[in-house]
């Protein structure tokens, strides 16, 4: 039986469908999060390990439990969980069992927009031009060797946290007060191409299998995280994705995200973790994320990826709880009728086939509409109070 190990700090859903993928594949699945945790909410594993919310403690329990056991692989769901096992391991050995990279040498792009950018820089990979701003000193560097509009990132930020973008240098300064100093900011070039999010899966540096998609609707802002994707099959990018898995040692799910500008690739970002949209892998292509695992259980990984076989030319694909909180909260009631009538489908795209699954997202539902109908009744009231 293949072992293998979820790993959850941060309370994101977007891990809850994770251990269907690991299961339906035929892993013996374990848990190792908080009783708070989303991963809790999956039908589909078999033990579930109760983590420490201190950081250092879920930390050295996490390295511990990996000792003690026999996993074959560890899966980590969040950015947090992957920062805090980083900032503390230091054994090689146990470093290459546990993170998602193989190589130790590379671990400063764990998490780091800057450690990506100049990973991008030493190793030749297409990427969009850069500074890092930590203060004023900083500010002629970037007006003379970067091109406007620029984007500034946090360095370890998630969910597009603080991102804005500058015109021209004379709008950046405006909006220095936004940024905080020595806080090793990524000031990058803003390519205004075609934007693809990539979820791929690697082994020991190979590829796989992966998805290519464009980008429908956002939560909120164009940085925030999507909640409907066009999704369709890349083979150009292939090279791209081989080239960076063996380089940075990839080995596991992971999100990446280009910029396709001027016919070439642009490496934009690299989450070493899993996300809400690979368990819809299944209603897209035959050569899904349960068929990849397959092939991580049989040994069979390290064939070349020779093509992926898509139903269609385009698939139009929904996250269920995400799209509905962007119709809540953006007020695009007319946007339900997708979820209302089946258009193009979107009924298999709502967790039926879990329960727990299902239960815990209708009732977060449920208190997202209670929220927004309370926040009315209280207008309507001070409206006619005035």
């Amino acid at each position: 039986m293949f072992n293998v190990l979820v790993v959850c700090y941060a309370n994101w859903d977007s891990c809850a469908e994770i251990p269907y993928i690991l299961k339906s594949a035929g892993c013996k699945v374990s848990i190792y999060c908080s009783k708070s945790s989303w991963l809790l909410s999956s039908s589909y594993y078999d033990n579930w390990i109760l983590s420490e919310n201190e950081e250092k403690k879920f930390a050295n329990n996490l390295e511990l439990l990996v000792k003690n056991n026999n996993f074959d692989w560890v899966v980590f769901t969040d950015d947090n969980a992957i920062n805090l096992i980083n900032n503390n391991l230091q054994d090689e050995a146990l470093f290459c069992k546990i993170m998602p990279i193989t190589k130790i040498q590379n671990r400063y792009l764990l998490g780091s927009k800057v450690g990506l950018s100049k990973f991008c820089l030493a190793n030749n990979i297409d990427s969009p031009k850069f500074c890092v701003y930590n203060n004023h000193d900083d500010l002629n560097d970037i007006k003379n060797n970067l091109t406007f509009p620029v984007v500034n990132k946090c360095d370890f930020g998630n969910a597009g946290t603080n991102m804005i973008v500058n015109e021209s240098f004379e709008e950046f300064q405006l909006n220095l007060s936004k940024i905080e100093d020595n806080k090793n900011t990524l000031i990058q070039e803003y390519l205004k191409g075609e934007e693809l999010q990539v979820e791929a899966l690697f082994f020991e540096g190979y590829l796989v299998t992966y998805l290519t998609a464009t980008t429908i609707s956002n939560l909120s802002n164009i940085f925030s995280p999507t909640t409907r994707r066009n999704y369709f099959y890349d083979e150009n990018i292939k090279p791209s994705l081989s080239k960076m898995g063996e380089l940075i040692g990839l080995h596991g799910f992971i999100n990446i995200t280009y910029i396709k500008y001027d016919s070439k690739y642009y490496l934009i970002e690299v989450d070493t973790r899993t996300n809400s949209w690979m368990a819809h892998s299944r209603f897209i292509t035959p050569n899904d994320f349960i068929d990849g695992v397959k092939k991580i259980i049989s040994g069979q990984y390290k064939n070349t990826l020779k093509s992926i076989d898509f139903r269609y030319k385009n698939i139009e694909v929904a996250y269920f709880l995400r799209d509905i909180q962007r119709i809540i909260n953006n007020n695009k009631w007319l946007d339900l009728h997708r979820w209302l009538f089946n258009i193009n489908g979107y009924w298999k795209y709502i967790p039926l086939y879990d329960s727990k699954l299902f239960y815990k997202t209708i009732i977060l539902i449920s208190k997202i509409v209670y929220v927004k109908l309370k926040l009315l009744f209280l207008k309507i009231v001070n409206l006619f109070k005035s």
